[in-house]
């Protein structure tokens, strides 16, 4: 009695002439039924494949759970002891394992996304980037408080003087002046009497190491490489990215990614921007490049790195999701067939080192070649909209407040002069 084994076309695994296997020759029926056919052929076993969409009649998919005892598919032919085994391997799940038995595990797969090939660096605009916002935060507030204590310093010590606003505007710029001098490292003293001498010496130290350090930090990103920017590396970034709008989720015929455990925020984000349903693969290439995102499974073998090409044209890469869970699949047997799955194990055991050889070497899949996000360069030239931006930004600002501080020194004693007149002559009337 032959065994009856179900198979589904699939492409690469199962396709072209996978219907004619064993009774006739076949050059390249498919990776997986070769493996199964070499198997066999060690056991010394008789089979015979069965094309299970035209003999039953059923949707082209390995089953999924209709009910607590009823499936669909591939799993359906297998509970109901139709047929013996499955042609084609299936990831093995704890459902699935009350109801089938599987052999050794085949392949082991990862969670992959397929999107557009990034055109776009992280940004050298170095100027203010070489520190993070809440540290020149802290910079700026320090200067600020180092500067009022100078000013109340000033006034302290010359309380007697009678032109307060003259005071205040001349010691607040020159003690201006001296803390950004001491800021770029210059030769202007700092005023140092009495107890500032502590303060302006704790100051300037913290000025040299971090100047120092800032240097370096420009120095490093101007002969760093570039980085192009990858739109996320994980589920967890995925979700913010498309919370954010920046990237959408596309397939074909499936409304819902797969997930395996904590997909809240994944759920979240889909629900603000929804899973785009297409009805065919150029739609789907279409939706990658205008940033859409296409999700799957794929053998880790041929995704040797975290990013990989996923087309000969170089328009698109592949992300590999190393926090996802892996999956493994593997062929899965009847409950009745206990005996021929060990059997069918053993000769699993000696086919395990040949099976990428078999998936590679008859076309079937190709190692994905690795796609490094550095951009190497051997000289940078610096432009004002890449690198000084910052620095015209900072330019304008200052001009600003010198005007400002212009209107504020000429009007405020105008003001202060009218106001004192005004109250004299008022008190001359009265």
């Amino acid at each position: 009695m032959s065994v009856s084994v179900g198979f589904i076309e699939v492409e690469s695994d199962a396709y072209k002439c996978f219907r004619q296997v064993p009774r006739r020759k076949c050059e390249r029926p498919g990776a997986e039924v070769e493996i199964i056919q070499l198997a066999f052929q060690m056991l010394n076993l008789t089979w015979r494949g069965i094309d299970v969409e035209q003999t039953f009649g059923i949707p082209p998919d390995l089953g999924s759970k209709l009910n607590s005892t009823t499936w669909s598919g591939m799993m359906g032919l297998l509970t109901t002891g139709k047929i013996d085994m499955s042609g084609l391997s299936m990831h093995i799940t704890p459902e699935r394992m009350e109801d089938v038995i599987f052999a050794f595990p085949l392949r082991y797969f990862q969670t992959i996304y397929v999107v557009r090939k990034p055109n776009e660096t992280y940004s050298q605009n170095f100027i203010v980037n070489a520190f993070p916002l809440n540290f020149w935060m802290i910079a700026m507030a320090t200067f600020f408080v180092v500067w009022g204590i100078h000013i109340l310093h000033a006034f302290i010590v010359k309380l007697n003087e009678k032109k307060k606003v003259d005071l205040f505007w001349r010691e607040s710029g020159r003690s201006l002046m001296q803390l950004v001098s001491a800021n770029l490292r210059q030769t202007i003293p700092l005023n140092s009497q009495g107890a500032l001498f502590i303060l302006n010496a704790l100051y300037m130290l913290a000025m040299i190491i971090i100047l120092n350090y800032y240097q370096s930090a420009i120095f490093s990103n101007l002969v760093a490489p570039n980085f192009y920017k990858i739109p996320f590396r994980n589920r967890e970034e995925l979700a913010v990215a498309i919370k954010k709008g920046e990237v959408f989720m596309t397939d074909i015929h499936r409304s819902r990614p797969y997930c395996a455990y904590e997909c809240t925020d994944l759920y979240k984000a889909l629900e603000t921007n929804p899973m785009k349903v297409r009805q065919s693969a150029s739609q789907v290439f279409a939706d990658i490049a205008n940033n859409g995102v296409f999700q799957s499974k794929l053998d880790v073998n041929f995704i040797p790195a975290p990013f990989n090409w996923f087309s000969r044209r170089k328009d698109k890469i592949i992300i590999k999701d190393t926090r996802e869970v892996a999956h493994y699949t593997a062929f899965a047997f009847a409950k009745s067939q206990r005996l021929l799955r060990q059997r069918f194990n053993q000769a699993i055991v000696e086919l395990l080192p040949a099976v990428e050889h078999i998936t590679t070497a008859h076309g079937y899949r190709t190692r994905r070649r690795r796609y490094d996000p550095v951009e190497e360069q051997h000289f940078l030239a610096l432009s004002l909209h890449e690198h000084f931006v910052q620095v015209f930004y900072l330019y304008a600002i200052g001009i600003g407040v010198a005007i400002i501080s212009f209107v504020l020194e000429i009007g405020i004693p105008k003001i202060y002069d009218a106001i004192v007149s005004w109250r004299n002559q008022r008190r001359h009337n009265e």
